[in-house]
């Protein structure tokens, strides 16, 4: 059964833009790049999934076919019949899926370091670690955020990404849906989807999200598909470099012109 989804609409253009957030944040995490997005061009609508900011109460399986449903269900209720959507990391599943179920509905999508159409493929190990992080407090979170993330970006980010993650998304939820990016695969409906499609990926990155990994494992899928490629960024191109994130972000999503996307690639200098 759909559910009403939280969300927040920005700006009052004709294009129609779906935002969705990642693993760690509701849909503030995309508030550094607000700023930067045309107010007159396009209406976004910032949404949170299930078990996040204002869908926190929201219980369900948290799958990407679920998540899509819920999509699909806002958009009717705006009154949306064609809509871009745009994804970050755990939530490029449900635009990939949405690409899958509903084509004629979008017009174009944006996967901001994305995972690939056949998930992250974690072994057993790997996502019984993930849904223990999901599910640890607030210390042992931000302990193994440090190891992971290092000190590429200040302390001061990593416990501020620590403490958003507590107070905006409920730890059930949260380890649900590792088994949503992480085990999912959506490559067999996924291969020749020609919706237009700009993956967005941080050189700094970890590895299955570098450019070079998603030029393998993302691009092949979607003839329709161009990668750009931050060179300062790591996982959060929006709060790293937000202004150059919504200048390519518009580009791709007010162009016309696709004759340039299949198989590009561009490196977008620090």
């Amino acid at each position: 059964m759909v559910a009403r989804l939280g969300y927040e609409l920005s700006g009052s253009g004709a294009q129609r833009v779906v935002v969705m957030h990642d693993w760690f944040q509701d849909r503030t995490s995309w508030a550094p790049l607000r700023p930067y997005l045309s107010a007159t061009e396009a209406t976004y609508a910032f949404v949170d999934l299930r078990g996040y900011g204002a869908s926190r109460h929201l219980e369900g399986t948290y799958t990407a076919d679920e998540a899509s449903a819920d999509v699909l269900a806002l958009a009717e209720e705006l009154r949306w019949e064609r809509f871009a959507l745009v994804g970050h990391s755990m939530s490029t599943m449900v635009v990939q899926r949405l690409l899958q179920l509903a084509p004629q509905k979008i017009t174009r999508a944006v996967a901001v370091t994305p995972c690939p159409p056949t998930g992250l493929q974690l072994d057993e190990q790997m996502l019984g670690l993930s849904k223990m992080l999901a599910l640890a407090d607030d210390a042992r979170r931000l302990e193994v955020l440090r190891q992971m993330w290092g000190d590429r970006l200040s302390p001061r980010w990593i416990e501020f990404k620590a403490r958003r993650w507590a107070e905006t998304a409920e730890r059930k939820a949260v380890a649900a849906y590792v088994d949503m990016y992480g085990r999912t695969d959506l490559s067999p409906k996924a291969l020749g989807i020609a919706t237009p499609l700009l993956v967005i990926a941080g050189a700094h990155d970890s590895p299955p999200f570098q450019p070079a990994a998603l030029e393998r494992s993302f691009l092949p899928y979607y003839p329709n598909a161009r990668l750009e490629a931050f060179a300062s960024s790591g996982h959060y191109p929006m709060a790293e470099e937000p202004p150059r994130c919504a200048t390519v972000l518009e580009a791709f999503l007010y162009s016309t012109d696709t004759r340039s996307l299949p198989g590009a690639i561009s490196s977008l200098g620090s």
